[in-house]
């Protein structure tokens, strides 16, 4: 309902996250799931180690930053951290996992958001998480927004904004008129440090299935 927000938390060590099921889902406007920041922490698999590199997970992360994994098809995993300046740690945090799987309808009205963040200092931004949604209907108006972007690198010379995550959705029909804030928007490299690089995003075509009941 409207100004009611979930925020979905991923495991912090091993990525596992939480799948939403339903048989109908309307999220309202000014109103959704926030899985900003609910990543992997204090590293994750796209971690880009000792140089404030930023985070990957869709894309790779800015200033050498870490390298992509997970699939694009089924988005399962959170962002990672982004570098620190001497320690593999305690960068930007990444974006975590929204994740529904609805047997008739999604209506996104308001906001799905699983973006990465800065950490506020020196470090590499985190790269942004996951939304993968499965449904037959998928629909909304034009307020409805869909995130994943990566943090912003830290405000130093060779800091590396965190890249781009992972969006999937899976469809019959088509009725949605909102907008994708699309992974490419990952924050750009400070001071001519290397750009993060966009994330993933796959619009996929389900087939209805059902049963066939015969009467003699």
């Amino acid at each position: 309902g409207a100004n009611c927000w979930i925020y979905p938390y991923s495991d912090a060590t091993n990525g596992g996250s939480v799948l939403f099921t339903a048989q109908d889902m309307r999220i309202a406007t000014n109103a959704g799931f926030n899985a900003d920041a609910k990543g992997f922490y204090p590293a994750g698999p796209g971690n880009s180690g000792i140089n404030r590199g930023g985070a990957a997970y869709g894309g790779r992360g800015g200033q050498s930053g870490g390298t992509t994994y997970g699939s694009s098809n089924a988005p399962v995993l959170p962002g990672s951290t982004g570098g620190a300046q001497s320690a593999p740690t305690g960068g930007g945090r990444g974006g975590g996992v929204v994740r529904i799987s609805a047997t008739r309808r999604v209506t996104v009205d308001g906001t799905i958001t699983a973006n990465g963040i800065a950490d506020g200092g020196d470090s590499g931004g985190g790269a942004g998480g996951s939304v993968y949604i499965r449904c037959l209907t998928f629909a909304g108006a034009a307020s409805g927004v869909i995130r994943a972007k990566g943090g912003d690198a830290g405000a130093v010379v060779n800091a590396g904004g965190g890249g781009g995550g992972r969006i999937a959705i899976w469809r019959t029909r088509h009725m949605w008129s909102g907008s994708l804030t699309y992974p490419a928007s990952v924050s750009p490299g400070q001071y001519g440090v290397p750009a993060a690089d966009p994330g993933t995003i796959v619009w996929g075509w389900t087939t209805e299935t059902g049963s066939i009941f015969v009467a003699h």
